[in-house]
């Protein structure tokens, strides 16, 4: 299989991206987790500048997914200890959970 061609490159985190994913029920929508503490929720229609941008983890977010169920839910873990849950269209986590002693390597909905 040949390598395709790169399509579009988005430079926007200061730091490296340590987590992607794609959203199951609007293909045009994308996370990006990063060593910057940051979460960008992308339009891959207009990749001018993230739609959102989500800051609550005091360390590098280093896992993502989108919610098998919503479209516009998803949840984060980071190498503070703690986990996320978020609406899309808020800046502020309707879960957050930072009782683990360990960091949050990855997060997966329970299906």
């Amino acid at each position: 299989m040949r390598p395709q061609p790169l399509i579009h490159k988005i430079r926007s985190h200061e730091q490296e991206v340590l987590s992607v994913d794609w959203n199951k029920y609007n293909s045009n929508l994308i996370l990006t987790a990063s060593a910057d503490t940051s979460i960008k929720l992308w339009d891959m229609r207009k990749l001018d500048g993230p739609l959102n941008v989500f800051r609550f983890h005091r360390y590098a977010v280093n896992s993502i997914q989108f919610s098998p169920f919503k479209e516009n839910i998803f949840a984060s873990g980071s190498y503070d200890m703690s986990w996320s849950v978020w609406d899309l269209g808020s800046n502020v986590p309707l879960r957050f959970d930072d009782s683990f002693t360990e960091f949050i390597t990855d997060v997966e909905w329970n299906c």
